[in-house]
């Protein structure tokens, strides 16, 4: 069975090939009089990256597929070479602001950079273990926790989803980038943390619901709006 991909573990990986229509422009936000800050929303420092925390998130995905009984396949590693590869190639103090939106959200345009998470099929429903029973229930959890990344993070869907995100805001030279799905709250806050985690380290991230905003808080995330 393949193993689960480390930091470490692919210094060779090959390169990914550029979105064929990535969009250059930036998400395009309401902001307040004499503000640059989005009326949405609640900013939060991000910046749990190194060892530790890959051991931690690594450790997070292998205690899932242990209790479902299943390992990565090929396809899902190779897409965990290619971010790892693209990280590898990418300035992690880009100044970054990552927005959480729902689905019909005033905030996105036509202008908007962005991808929608839940028309690409991710999915943060937990598989069931021999028991019968899921890794946690969705109205106890959000993206922001680990064990909700660890679920989304064996879809080669959503890692391809965040690689395709960082292409996107490389190409177009952003600022800022968001993700959708349909209530904000689990597979977009988990592929926006993911991508900060991995990628994007000094990444601020917008959340815009109260439970997506006071789980960050919970968690030691900081505040900065």
């Amino acid at each position: 069975m393949p193993s689960l991909p480390t930091s470490r573990t692919f210094s060779t990986a090959p390169s990914l090939a550029a979105p064929s229509a990535a969009p250059r422009l930036e998400v395009s936000l309401p902001t307040a009089r004499n503000s640059t800050a989005p009326l949405l929303g609640r900013d939060f420092a991000y910046r749990t990256t190194g060892k530790s925390f890959s051991r931690t998130f690594w450790d997070s995905v292998e205690g899932y597929t242990d209790v479902i009984n299943t390992r990565f396949d090929t396809t899902v590693n190779q897409a965990w070479r290619n971010l790892l590869q693209a990280a590898s190639l990418t300035n992690p103090s880009r100044q970054l602001t990552i927005f959480i939106l729902a689905k019909g959200s005033p905030y996105l345009g036509q202008s908007s950079s962005f991808i929608d998470v839940h028309d690409l099929g991710v999915d943060a429903t937990p598989r069931l273990d021999p028991a019968g029973s899921p890794l946690y229930e969705m109205k106890e959890v959000t993206g922001i926790d680990l064990k909700v990344q660890a679920v989304v993070a064996t879809q080669k869907v959503a890692v391809d989803a965040i690689v395709r995100a960082r292409d996107m805001i490389e190409e177009g030279d952003l600022r800022h980038f968001a993700f959708v799905c349909s209530f904000a709250t689990h597979r977009s806050v988990a592929c926006a943390m993911i991508l900060a985690s991995f990628i994007y380290h000094e990444a601020a991230i917008v959340f815009c619901n109260r439970r997506t905003e006071n789980s960050a808080r919970d968690r030691g995330m900081i505040s900065i709006s």
